[in-house]
């Protein structure tokens, strides 16, 4: 990500994973969950 730092793109990108398959929601799990720290941070 170039932006790894914003919470809504990380966001955007976590659904974008999700739509492609369970073998990619580890990854969009974490990315979801980091955007939350940030938001929270």
């Amino acid at each position: 990500m170039q932006r790894p730092d914003e919470p809504v793109l990380m966001r955007e990108a976590a659904e974008n994973l999700w739509l492609h398959g369970p073998g990619w929601d580890t990854i969009a799990a974490e990315l979801a969950r980091r955007a939350d720290d940030l938001e929270v941070g």
